[in-house]
């Protein structure tokens, strides 16, 4: 009987853990309220109605989409929040470190996670390569192969993308 309740409990975090449907580049785009290349600027730990938030506070550098007054404002600095903190986070919800560079594709409204597809929409620009919130190198597709995404390639096949809608 314990180990059936085990495997019940197994079973059911399993089934509780955060999922999301893989989108494409087409589709994280097209259901971005603010595109932007930003610098994380400052990490803030915060406490809101008694619940874990970090905050993330953004030197926007390049618009493609939006405007940065339709993100929250930390001291008139745009910024975007993630439920958690160090203990205690969305399964899966990505981090970020001050001084990095991102791509983010963003929804406006604070949600509990502002970006596209949980995760999805955020890419870090490190010299000329491009890595997801995993750390893996970004793929595009050229002449019919996967290939790994420069910054300059990546850039192009957004504003490609955006152009065309």
């Amino acid at each position: 009987m314990n180990r059936l309740i085990l495997c019940l409990l197994c079973i059911c975090s399993v089934a509780l853990a955060t999922t999301y449907p893989k989108l494409s580049l087409e589709v994280q785009l097209e259901r971005a309220e603010l595109i932007a290349r930003v610098f994380i600027k400052e990490v803030k730990l915060e406490e809101r109605n008694k619940r874990p938030w970090t905050n993330y506070v953004l030197d926007i550098k390049q618009y493609w989409r939006g405007d940065a007054s339709t993100l929250p404002q930390t001291n008139q600095t745009p910024s975007f929040a993630i439920f958690g903190n160090q203990k205690t986070r969305l399964e899966g919800a990505p981090s970020f470190k001050v001084g990095e560079e991102w791509i983010f594709l963003l929804y406006a409204k604070p949600y509990e996670n502002p970006i596209v597809g949980f995760k999805q929409g955020a890419y870090r620009l490190e010299g000329n390569a491009v890595f997801d919130t995993d750390n893996k190198a970004v793929q595009l597709e050229e002449n019919g192969k996967k290939v790994p995404a420069t910054r300059g390639s990546f850039i192009a096949a957004l504003e490609k993308i955006l152009g065309g809608k």
